[in-house]
């Protein structure tokens, strides 16, 4: 099953410049731009959220070629390196910024972080601050269901993400993510069920088809 975060990995990008130090292929960088733009040779291809975890794979100067999934959607094209730290600097990013303008976007953006290091309860901390100022956003809970279930906290991991589809009854990725805590515990049927829904609302999502199919 593949449980997947809203701003999530598997990327190609390339980094060599004076913010970061020269990278390597296999090594991740760390979006840190709010929305950090991809472009083709004449044009913008899309965009990658702050947080969003990019693994290097070729440098052209100080750009690096990009495809990203979060596997309901994808993007490819060129990424600046301003707009990108080394993975062991994204903390210091993130605590920095925080110290400077606590916000609950940045809480949910070190969560992810926190995450992707096995920090679960940490990343369950800072999910916990940014749902209390502010309670209304779909992702924090379903970032922090991601990460309940990393601890296989099942029932509360299901609590969040019922969260998140009440706040967006079009949240496919939460029906998603429930769906593999369905099927993590043996509920096969429900599990199916929130896959079908997640396949409704977006037929792109390629890891519902995956996991309903599993």
């Amino acid at each position: 099953m593949r449980i997947v975060r809203l701003v999530l990995l598997l990327v190609c990008a390339c980094h060599v410049g004076t913010r970061a130090f020269a990278q390597e292929e296999g090594d991740k960088v760390v979006v840190v731009s709010s929305k950090a733009p991809l472009r083709s040779l004449l044009d913008t291809t899309g965009s990658v959220g702050r947080g969003a975890i990019l693994v290097v794979r070729y440098v052209d100067g100080d750009w690096y070629w990009v495809y990203w999934s979060n596997g309901y959607q994808s993007v490819k094209g060129w990424i600046n390196r301003k707009d990108v730290v080394p993975y062991s600097e994204a903390l210091d990013f993130f605590n920095r910024e925080l110290r400077r303008q606590p916000t609950a976007r940045l809480y949910g953006e070190r969560g992810m972080i926190w995450n992707e290091r096995g920090e679960h309860d940490k990343a369950i901390r800072d999910y916990d601050e940014a749902i209390r100022l502010d309670p209304g956003v779909k992702q924090f809970y379903n970032d922090r269901g991601v990460a309940l279930v990393d601890k296989h906290n099942f029932d509360k991991a299901i609590t969040d993400f019922d969260r998140a589809i009440e706040i967006d009854a079009k949240f496919a990725l939460a029906f998603n993510n429930r769906g593999n805590v369905w099927a993590a515990q043996g509920e096969y049927g429900k599990a199916i069920a929130d896959y079908n829904e997640a396949i409704r609302l977006d037929p792109k999502d390629a890891s519902a088809f995956y996991n309903r199919g599993h």
